[in-house]
């Protein structure tokens, strides 16, 4: 597993607001970044977004773990 790349498909999906948005932004398909934020999801052992049909939001726990994790990237790239 691949904590990085799993972070980055929850950080992009979160800022797109949808999984296809995160999915074109990252030039992969909805299905493995769906499967990534799950993967995620299963290791830190909590839910990061709400999902129906029609809409996708961060849980509080999800808005909390975007906070840690949104300088990461920068962070890795100086």
């Amino acid at each position: 597993m691949n904590l990085l790349q799993l972070i980055r498909s929850f950080t992009r999906t979160a800022e797109a607001g949808s999984i296809a948005g995160g999915a074109r932004v990252l030039g992969i398909s909805a299905a493995a970044v769906g499967q990534n934020i799950a993967r995620l999801e299963a290791h830190l052992g909590v839910r990061l977004f709400n999902r129906s049909p029609r809409a996708l939001a961060l849980t509080d726990a999800g808005a909390r773990y975007l906070q840690q994790v949104a300088h990461i990237e920068t962070d890795l790239a100086r």
